[in-house]
């Protein structure tokens, strides 16, 4: 009798599967290749390691402090909040001119006188008139709509503060006042004729020559 059985090898029977082969792992390496590391958003989030405790014994420990944050340098001037109850002007009159006669007609005008010679001339109502002379460090002042002039009488530059208790600058000039009246009253009121009348600025000109 032939025995038909195969003969036993030790290993279980083939069942038509590809067999697998185990991975081989290889201890002594020590790089990943970056195909294979996972990205930097995929990758899982690190447990935050615990603080550790401190003994009884040892000082209390602090929480760093985050650095201060750097800024430019500012003037004081420009960090200063911006007043609301006081105008100004600096005014600069060169030699052998004036400030045209004006009127303020919201505030009284105080001035500083910063550099040069000046003679200013004051009308009040009456008429009555008042002149005086100033130097650096002087300070003038007029009432509030009263009519003046600002004469330079040195032989350099004239400056000077105004300063004024409003919340905005305001000023009314002689010469654009009589250039936006009818001409026939200006005439009739100040006895000029027409020639003269011409003459007169038809704008604002501030500063005069003498």
């Amino acid at each position: 009798m032939v025995d038909d059985r195969p003969e036993d090898t030790g290993s279980p029977p083939d069942s038509g599967r590809p067999r697998r082969t185990p991975p081989t792992i290889d201890l002594k390496a020590t790089e990943v290749s970056s195909e294979t590391q996972p990205a930097a958003a995929d990758a899982p989030a690190e447990p935050a390691p615990e603080a550790a405790s401190a003994s009884p014994d040892s000082p209390p420990v602090s929480p760093p402090v985050p650095p201060a944050p750097i800024s430019a340098p500012i003037s004081p001037w420009i960090v200063a909040p911006v007043s609301g109850a006081v105008a100004a002007a600096l005014v600069t009159i060169k030699p052998g001119a004036m400030r045209e006669l004006h009127w303020h007609p919201n505030a009284d005008e105080w001035q500083y006188y910063l550099k040069g010679k000046a003679r200013m001339t004051v009308f009040d109502t009456g008429p009555k008139a008042m002149t005086a002379d100033f130097r650096p460090g002087d300070i003038g002042y007029v009432k509030k709509s009263l009519g003046h002039y600002v004469q330079n009488t040195g032989n350099t530059d004239l400056v000077f503060l105004e300063l004024f208790k409003s919340d905005h600058y305001a000023e009314v000039s002689l010469s654009d006042w009589l250039a936006h009246t009818p001409p026939q009253l200006v005439m009739s009121h100040l006895k000029i004729s027409p020639e003269m009348l011409a003459r007169f600025p038809k704008s604002r000109p501030d500063i005069v020559p003498l």
